[in-house]
């Protein structure tokens, strides 16, 4: 896997906020909410409504039975199969794990959300760090960027 992908990666549409307030220093108190507001948003982009509430409910529903343990993993290897987007995918994958490590809970779909969130907010905290130094090193006098690109070629 590529180490520098976060760098030629675009910022998505929930993310261009987090990265319009990282310029600034007066805004600076703005960025955990801006923060938290675009992981959320980017999560729920990739959900589809219908889909995420019966994924939801089917957990709910399978967590208080006898044999809950194994009706909860059934159905997220139900869902798991039918993900069509990546958050979606990312979900049952999350699910699925924290079924391994508590068993059957009825708010393991809250739980797998919460940490998807936190993933999505991890991994675009570090694209929006890399666009963040790429703006301010071509912000720096031209004649620093030809010295350095000369440098570079010897």
């Amino acid at each position: 896997m590529r180490d520098d992908l976060h760098k030629t990666v675009p910022v998505s549409r929930a993310w261009r906020r987090v990265l319009r307030l990282a310029y600034r220093d007066e805004d600076i108190e703005l960025m955990p909410q801006a923060i938290t507001s675009a992981a959320n948003s980017a999560v729920q982009e990739g959900l589809r409504k219908p889909c995420a509430k019966s994924f939801k409910e089917s957990l709910e529903q399978a967590a208080p039975d006898l044999f809950g343990i194994e009706h909860q993993a059934e159905v997220i290897q139900l869902y798991r199969a039918s993900g069509q987007s990546p958050v979606e995918r990312k979900l049952c994958e999350v699910a699925l794990g924290l079924h391994a490590k508590d068993g059957a809970a009825p708010d393991i779909f809250e739980a797998a959300l919460r940490q998807c969130v936190k993933a999505n907010a991890t991994d675009n905290i570090e694209l929006i760090k890399a666009h963040v130094r790429k703006i301010a090193a071509l912000k720096k006098p031209i004649n620093s960027i030809v010295e350095c690109q000369l440098i570079s070629h010897n």
